[in-house]
């Protein structure tokens, strides 16, 4: 079974009182009428490669699910980052800011989509300046009212299921996220060994579920690879790993959200809710600039006539080659990792020699014998007694496939070596070669 290349972009979310409670609004569906069975829904699968756009693509599949149609992950992402603010081309996006964007604005068809990930690029579609407005208003159909956290159970399992079931009629899938393995895609059925591989924040979706080697399996549909991986494109998850790694479940529900929080929110969340628009208030006063102040025996400045505003019409860029790809990805991961900004422009520096930012570069035998692998150029030799450095039984990598087929595990293990001090180990920072691709 082929290993996958998969995509990320989950910003793990923050504690936050405020968030609904399915249990709270609906009660405990009994776990004992759910069945091991059942899907409730199957969307069209994305292919994000290796960008971030994961929380887009999941909260699409949710609400596409529902609405009958494709919905376009392009223009989610964009309306994510403008609700999270910042720079466009910081990593990522939290689970809560994507659910907020269908509630906020909706969505648009994905055929009707003016630009495309895999075409435009990820700091294309994220940025704000390059999207017409005019698509806000066919945007409004597919609004949503709310989303609620799937607690009604004793685990987060069995929660999952239970919503799941009880709301399959409505079509609501459950959006989850997890620190992703690419061990667990080794089969369609994810093993229940645990293992210490580095994980990936990933964001996913929840179908249904199914009866598997004698125990209910959790179905998983993700942005990556498509119906030609795992079973038709699912993944089936036991309970134990959904558990231990799974970081939460949302799902969309067609309830006002003020009347709900009217009715049901505690003393302790309305406090916070102040607290929260307090903090903001607070922020937006600071940040907004002084207005000019009229003499009291002046007379105010004559109204501007109103400023005609004409979208212009962009020309499709040029499509990002695949280097520049591996390097967005590589630059992301040295942030996810807490590299400060000199050591990530070594990092990237230092892949440039070593690979070319190629992922499936394999070095000519060096003298001893060995080689070095992909992206980050890892080599395949052993120690005195016997043990891999970095790829074999026990070491980061399983094999040389896994090494040249996920580059984003490459750039993430030299990371933290980096972070480390083990920058050394990588022959074109001690022979200074790194330094012609220093920017």
């Amino acid at each position: 079974m082929d290993k996958y290349r998969q995509g990320s972009g989950l910003i793990k979310p923050k504690y936050d009182p405020r968030r609904f409670s399915y249990k709270k609004r609906f009660g405990s569906f009994p776990i004992g009428q759910v069945p091991n069975d059942f899907i409730v829904g199957e969307p069209t699968l994305y292919e994000q490669k290796f960008n971030d756009i994961c929380t887009a693509v999941s909260t699409c599949y949710a609400s596409e699910v529902q609405e009958g149609v494709p919905l376009s992950p392009e223009y989610t992402f964009y309306k994510t980052k403008l609700i999270m603010g910042g720079d466009y081309r910081a990593f990522g996006a939290d689970p809560d800011s994507a659910c907020k964007s269908h509630i906020k604005y909706g969505a648009i068809k994905r055929d009707e989509t003016p630009y495309q990930l895999l075409i435009n690029g990820r700091d294309f579609i994220a940025n704000s300046d390059n999207w017409n407005r005019n698509l806000d208003e066919g945007a409004k159909q597919f609004k949503k009212f709310s989303y609620f956290k799937a607690d009604n159970q004793n685990d987060l399992f069995d929660s999952i299921r239970a919503v799941l079931w009880e709301n399959k009629e409505k079509k609501r899938l459950v959006m989850t996220g997890a620190n992703v393995k690419s061990g667990w895609f080794d089969s369609p059925v994810v093993s229940k060994t645990d293992t210490n591989e580095i994980g990936s924040p990933d964001m996913f979706v929840i179908i249904g579920s199914k009866m598997l080697v004698g125990e209910p399996h959790l179905i998983a549909n993700f942005s990556f690879g498509g119906k030609e991986k795992g079973d038709g494109g699912k993944f089936y998850f036991p309970r134990n790993i959904v558990n231990k790694y799974f970081f939460f479940a949302y799902l969309f529900v067609d309830v006002d959200p003020a009347n709900y929080k009217q009715q049901q929110w505690s003393f302790i969340q309305i406090l916070y809710n102040y607290v929260q628009i307090l903090k903001n208030w607070l922020l937006i006063k600071k940040e907004k600039s002084v207005e000019p102040i009229i003499p009291i025996d002046q007379s105010n400045p004559p109204i501007a006539p109103p400023i005609v505003i004409v979208s212009p019409v962009y020309a499709p860029p040029d499509p990002p080659k695949p280097t520049q790809i591996m390097e967005q990805m590589a630059r992301r991961v040295c942030l996810e990792e807490g590299l400060t900004p000199e050591l990530t422009k070594i990092t990237i520096a230092t892949i440039w020699a070593e690979s070319g930012m190629n992922p499936s570069k394999v070095s000519f035998p060096n003298k001893n014998g060995t080689r070095d692998w992909g992206i980050s150029q890892f080599n395949d030799g052993k120690n005195k007694q016997g043990v891999p450095f970095w790829i074999g039984q026990g070491a980061a990598f399983k094999d040389t496939y896994e090494v040249v087929n996920n580059p984003e595990k490459c750039v993430r293990v030299m990371a933290r070596e980096v972070k480390r001090g083990k920058i050394t180990w990588w022959s074109s920072y001690n022979n200074g070669s790194y330094r012609q691709f220093m920017v």
